[in-house]
């Protein structure tokens, strides 16, 4: 089940996927190819969850940066953190 972190974030799934206990969370994008694998409980993140300052922390704690994640069509990934990229 996808879920989002910030207004306007958008969470794609393509077809034919299998997830084994994996979240998907959106604070700008994630795009999910067709027919693509994900292994046991993996996070698939495209954001900082906070500011890595504490400078950053103490002014907006849930400012974390966030960039487009793009798995493409076919792939499996038995079990990975992801943070912006592509794969």
């Amino acid at each position: 089940m996808p879920s989002t972190r910030r207004s306007g974030a958008v969470p794609e799934l393509g077809e034919d996927c299998g997830f084994t206990g994996t979240t998907p969370v959106a604070a700008d994008r994630v795009t999910i190819g067709d027919r693509v694998l994900v292994g046991g409980n993996a996070s698939i993140v495209d954001f900082d969850f906070h500011p890595q300052t504490p400078e950053g922390r103490a002014e907006a704690i849930n400012a974390g940066a966030a960039a487009p994640i793009v798995i493409a069509d076919d792939v499996f990934d038995g079990y990975a953190r992801h943070e912006g990229g592509h794969w």
